[in-house]
């Protein structure tokens, strides 16, 4: 039989892995408050109370009694 050459398997290169970019995380914007105006609250007016009449009582009539008739005493038969 023929001579078989021995298998010389062919050379695998070093698998060189691709290199990765260092992630460099997206700068964040200082979170900066939306400024809130002060609460200005609005003005109450001061309470002005109604003016109450003064009491004015009613005038009563002066009590006039009224007139008793003299008793004449009847007269008593003899």
């Amino acid at each position: 039989p023929s001579p078989q050459p021995a298998s010389t398997p062919s050379p695998q290169p070093a698998s060189t892995p691709s290199p990765q970019p260092a992630s460099t995380p997206s700068p964040q914007p200082a979170s900066t408050p939306s400024p809130q105006p002060a609460s200005t609250p609005s003005p109450q007016p001061a309470s002005t109370p109604s003016p109450q009449p003064a009491s004015t009582p009613s005038p009563q009539p002066a009590s006039t009694p009224s007139p008793q008739p003299a008793s004449t005493p009847s007269p008593q038969p003899s």
